[in-house]
């Protein structure tokens, strides 16, 4: 269901799960105290979860809103984020994205997007690679039907775990089509990672160290065009 439709799914898991918890406060007896602590201690760690959320959107979008432009070129979307407060993000981390008007529905809808850029510094802007397939990509697409626009928008993250790659000497990264986007802040790191013990190694030692070589990457990228499948 969340390949077929992101904001079913979503609504879905949140309707079971609001349904699973009144079941259970249902069939608990008033009488009987301490299976019942169970449910209040789960629901107050719940709401204290989602004020600390809602206060970590705010303080990150300056309890405003952040800027999105969006352009449309080769296929693909891209969306860049301007944040109103500089963010260290992790390679492989992202964010959700709300922007209201990009048509019926899109006040309530929030998306997870892979940020594609990194930087070893705090970021004062994100790059989003979007594919734009249906649903709410496709309202970000009819935005830039035009040109690149800007429009108000909020995100809450960064999300996710990020993948110690740089402690491997041997990587292999598997793709398809626009899932090679989330490799590149990976990549990015370790071009940074080898470039910086290179420049380290050279002025220590008066050369470049052969540690710094033996790291190989494999990045096998998996396209569809035309029905036929290639590989890179």
């Amino acid at each position: 269901m969340r390949t077929f439709s992101y904001e079913a799914a979503l609504r879905t898991h949140q309707t079971l799960a609001f349904a699973l918890a009144y079941g259970l406060w249902r069939h608990i007896s008033p009488t009987d105290t301490f299976p019942g602590l169970y449910l209040y201690v789960g629901g107050a760690l719940f709401i204290a979860f989602a004020i600390l959320w809602l206060l970590s959107v705010l303080y990150r979008n300056r309890s405003g809103f952040s800027t999105a432009q969006i352009s449309y070129n080769f296929g693909a979307l891209k969306v860049t984020l301007d944040l109103p407060r500089p963010l260290k993000v992790k390679a492989g981390q992202y964010v959700c994205l709300w922007i209201p008007w990009a048509g019926f529905g899109a006040v309530a809808q929030s998306h997870p997007f892979t940020i594609i850029s990194w930087s070893n510094e705090p970021q004062e802007e994100f790059e989003l690679f979007i594919e734009p397939r249906r649903g709410f990509t496709k309202k970000l697409l009819s935005l830039s039907a035009h040109g690149p626009t800007k429009c108000i928008a909020m995100f809450s993250g960064p999300h996710g775990k990020h993948l110690p790659v740089d402690q491997y000497e041997n990587i292999i990264m598997l793709a398809t089509d626009f899932g090679v986007a989330a490799h590149l802040p990976y990549l990015k790191k370790l071009v940074h990672d080898e470039r910086s013990r290179s420049r380290s190694s050279h002025m220590r030692d008066g050369h470049s160290s052969e540690a710094s070589s033996k790291r190989r990457v494999h990045l096998v990228w998996q396209i569809d065009r035309g029905g036929k499948e290639k590989a890179k």
